[in-house]
Protein backbone atom coordinates (compact mmCIF):
# COMPACT_ATOMS: atom_id res chain seq x y z
CA UNK A 1 0.00 0.00 0.00
CA UNK A 2 2.77 2.45 0.88
CA UNK A 3 4.48 1.93 -2.48
CA UNK A 4 1.29 2.60 -4.45
CA UNK A 5 0.48 5.69 -2.37
CA UNK A 6 4.00 7.06 -2.87
CA UNK A 7 3.76 6.42 -6.62
CA UNK A 8 0.49 8.35 -6.78
CA UNK A 9 2.03 11.22 -4.81
CA UNK A 10 5.08 11.34 -7.11
CA UNK A 11 2.77 11.23 -10.14
CA UNK A 12 0.73 14.15 -8.78
CA UNK A 13 3.88 16.14 -8.03
CA UNK A 14 5.20 15.59 -11.58
CA UNK A 15 1.84 16.63 -13.09
CA UNK A 16 1.86 19.74 -10.86
CA UNK A 17 5.45 20.66 -11.84
CA UNK A 18 4.76 20.16 -15.57
CA UNK A 19 1.55 22.19 -15.31
CA UNK A 20 3.34 25.07 -13.56
CA UNK A 21 6.09 25.04 -16.19
CA UNK A 22 3.55 25.09 -19.05
CA UNK A 23 1.66 27.96 -17.41
CA UNK A 24 4.86 29.93 -16.78
CA UNK A 25 6.04 29.39 -20.37
CA UNK A 26 2.70 30.54 -21.80
CA UNK A 27 2.66 33.51 -19.38
CA UNK A 28 6.18 34.54 -20.41
CA UNK A 29 5.21 34.12 -24.08
CA UNK A 30 2.33 36.57 -23.60
CA UNK A 31 4.53 39.01 -21.68
CA UNK A 32 7.71 38.81 -23.77
CA UNK A 33 7.00 37.26 -27.21
CA UNK A 34 10.30 38.49 -28.64
CA UNK A 35 12.41 36.93 -25.86
CA UNK A 36 10.43 33.69 -26.07
CA UNK A 37 10.86 33.51 -29.86
CA UNK A 38 14.64 33.81 -29.39
CA UNK A 39 14.61 30.51 -27.43
CA UNK A 40 12.11 28.73 -29.69
CA UNK A 41 13.33 27.22 -33.00
CA UNK A 42 10.47 28.80 -34.98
Amino acid sequence: MCISVSQQAIRRVWIWIIGIQILSISFEFELNPKITRAFLPF
